[in-house]
């Protein structure tokens, strides 16, 4: 009984270790914002990294899996050869075939971004990463959840006389009326 329990408890270590092989990070990734969703070019885009950790040089395929998203909504992943196109599901298939060559020890970015199309919501990815030569061994695997809520920026919903600059135009500096819709302001020359 000793060593059944034994080999059991070695096996559950062997397994984890070697779960640890490939690590992706943060994990899970979450981003939450608040989009102008009348930009249907502005890319939401969540950063991570998948690490090799073996001693050996690796060659990899990622798929990234829509889990639960608004049908609008439009991904692209970014890894360390390239990124790739919206909606380019995986690296490796009948469009492309780009490995994601991983050499030991080393890291890749996995950056996801996403186009809302002027939908806001929650969206929910996977991104699975598997070798080359076997795609049905999960090496690692990370959850990207984005969620997108509606920027109010229209002039529409304030009076544009509520926010006033002056003196305009200015050489040093300018003050402005104080005014509870201003949290930030960018100056560009």
């Amino acid at each position: 009984m000793k060593q059944i329990i034994l080999s059991l408890f070695i096996l559950f270590i062997g397994l984890n270790l070697s779960a640890q092989d490939f690590v992706m990070a943060p994990a899970p990734v979450v981003s939450v914002g608040d989009y102008d969703m009348s930009d249907n070019f502005y890319i939401i885009k969540t950063n991570s990294t998948l690490t090799n950790n073996t001693t050996a040089d690796a060659e990899l395929r990622w798929t990234v899996v829509r889990i639960d998203v608004p049908a609008e909504w439009r991904a692209q992943l970014c890894d360390e050869n390239s990124c790739y196109a919206f909606d380019q599901k995986t690296n490796i298939d009948e469009n492309v075939e780009v490995p994601l060559v991983l050499e030991a020890g080393t890291e890749s970015i996995m950056d996801l971004g996403v186009r809302h199309n002027g939908t806001p919501g929650i969206g929910t990815y996977e991104i699975r990463v598997t070798t080359v030569a076997d795609t049905t061994t999960l090496l690692a695997s990370n959850t990207v959840e984005i969620t997108a809520n509606a920027l109010q920026t229209s002039v529409d919903e304030f009076s544009k006389n509520a926010v006033k600059i002056f003196p305009n135009p200015t050489n040093d500096f300018f003050t402005l009326t104080e005014n509870s819709y201003v949290s930030e302001i960018q100056i560009f020359n």
